[in-house]
């Protein structure tokens, strides 16, 4: 079910850090952009069915030479170049641009569920580099680098990581993990009362008590994680030693 509403932009809170609050303060040195800085993307040749992309123009071969020159804790200039080309790149050609496209049909009959599936993917793989972690359907408990819970990974995006922490608790994260996420992945539909919206006029992500998640403002809110996690990886050495384990991951054969 779409609900027919319009409404104002989404508006994020920003009392909170988009992290652990706890754990990571403002840094003064973080800029408000990171792209646009001088690193223009680069045109993809032909693809080679033989090389594999983690970026629309970046191989894994690529990374295993680039990443000998990421150290955390050091200079920012590198970590520019790798937030572009290989994080912002793969995100903006594998999931926000589609999100986009498909969003701008703009005739509300449906295209959320669409919608609603490709954030749900990217919310796990947000949180898995949040962490340095890799999927692996059998990985052994306790494993710092791979993970085989997505529950686990999901719920832990959304009642930690700003604007999404002060509007989930435990019991709707789980909820929403097992009639939205799980929902639509395996069976194309939201389930036990669940609803798609395009926005509110609250501003809201979701209304948990009506069980309805505006997909508009939801994907404002990644987009929101997203450019504030970028910020942060700069000059965040905890962040930057996850990101680097991640993208390892990503180019293991």
């Amino acid at each position: 079910m779409v609900r027919q509403r319009r409404a104002a932009p989404f508006l994020a809170p920003t009392q909170s850090q988009f992290l652990d609050p706890e754990n990571n303060a403002q840094n003064p040195r973080v800029g408000s952009r990171i792209l646009g800085r001088g690193h223009a993307r680069r045109t993809r040749p032909l693809p080679n069915m033989s090389t594999m992309y983690i970026s629309s123009s970046r191989t894994a071969d690529e990374w295993t030479t680039f990443r000998k020159t990421l150290e955390a804790g050091a200079g920012t200039d590198q970590w520019q170049v790798a937030i572009v080309e290989y994080f912002h790149d793969r995100l903006e050609t594998r999931y926000l641009l589609p999100i986009r496209a498909i969003q701008s049909c703009g005739r509300q009959v449906g295209e959320g569920f669409s919608m609603m599936t490709i954030q749900c993917a990217l919310l796990e793989f947000l949180e898995s580099t949040v962490q340095g972690k890799s999927y692996r359907f059998d990985a052994p408990a306790g494993s710092n680098r791979e993970y085989s819970s997505s529950s686990a990974m999901f719920k832990s995006f959304l009642t930690r990581r700003e604007p999404f922490r002060n509007l989930f608790t435990e019991s709707v994260a789980e909820d929403f993990y097992r009639n939205v996420r799980c929902g639509l992945l395996h069976e194309a539909q939201t389930k036990r009362g669940w609803t798609i919206a395009a926005h509110c006029r609250a501003q809201a992500i979701i209304d948990a008590d009506s069980k309805i998640v505006y997909r508009d403002n939801f994907f404002n809110a990644l987009q929101l994680f997203i450019t504030r996690y970028e910020q942060e990886l700069l000059v965040n050495p905890n962040l930057q030693e996850a990101f680097i384990a991640k993208f390892d991951g990503l180019a293991a054969p």
